[in-house]
């Protein structure tokens, strides 16, 4: 991957970014078929080559989740900054919330690269309260507001539905593989 990590990248283009996404996705897709959840989806962990191929790296807080014992999934820490809600709040959690913590950090990877920052705001990274009290109050400043004016529709829903609050009703790894804006990505 000889153009290192996504980390201070910008895809300002969402037909870029959006093969960017359905690469990232289909990673995804391949582990939560098999039972592994990463968490720990942020730019710095994916990585570029020249041919424009995007691979997920650094497993070293990914789990495998075993269907067939306890229905909570103890979860280790990874970078606080990217970490669900449900995350934050509770470090033991129904499985089914394990795999809807790495569509929520997608969704804020996807905000970066395409805005070029954090979109929680620089201030907050490393700081788990100010992140937390940031989310509490998606209700009057959510990071979809305060995207770029010319972000098209396609791109402000796909977001949205990573960064729904509830686990229970954010999109999954298909539903976000059928959304318009990777749909018309072109074959890759």
């Amino acid at each position: 991957m000889d153009l290192g990590s996504l980390e201070l990248k910008q895809f300002p283009n969402e037909a870029s970014l959006s093969a960017v996404t359905k690469q990232i996705l289909s990673g995804l897709n391949y582990l939560h078929n098999r039972n592994i959840v990463h968490l720990d989806i942020k730019p710095a962990n994916l990585l570029l080559n020249s041919q424009g191929r995007v691979k997920i790296a650094d497993f070293g807080t990914s789990q495998i989740l075993d269907y067939k014992s306890v229905e909570t999934c103890k979860l280790s820490s990874a970078t606080e900054e990217y970490m669900s809600p449900e995350r934050i709040q509770d470090l033991l959690l129904p499985k089914a919330h394990a795999y809807a913590g790495d569509i929520w950090s997608l969704g804020l990877t996807i905000w970066e690269l395409y805005v070029g920052e954090y979109p929680l705001g620089e201030r907050l990274r490393g700081n788990l309260r100010a992140v937390n009290k940031a989310i509490s109050e998606w209700e009057s400043r959510s990071p979809v507001m305060l995207m770029p004016d010319t972000t098209s529709p396609e791109l402000r829903n796909f977001i949205g539905g990573c960064l729904e609050i509830d686990p229970e009703k954010r999109l999954t790894v298909r539903d976000l593989l059928g959304h318009p804006f990777i749909s018309r990505c072109p074959l890759i």
